[in-house]
């Protein structure tokens, strides 16, 4: 926190900046972090998931070819 220090035309002291960070640093948990969004499965499987994807771009695909080659 070097901008905070009076010597650089801030408000703190170096011994008010030392108990800010102390206190910063004692809010932080001593656990593990959450796990990654990414790790995390849904209801479905990712095969599963991948599999419906698929088919609903497989049934945009179509719909749009018989769109498009009606109306040509």
């Amino acid at each position: 926190m070097p901008a905070w220090a009076q010597e650089n035309g801030g408000p703190l002291s170096e011994e008010e900046i030392d108990s800010t960070a102390a206190y910063i640093l004692s809010l932080s948990p001593v656990s593990a972090p959450p796990s990654s969004p990414s790790s995390v499965e849904g209801p479905l499987g990712r095969n599963v998931s991948l599999a419906i994807l698929g088919g609903l771009a497989l049934v945009v695909i179509l719909g749009l070819a018989m769109y498009y080659r009606r109306a040509g």
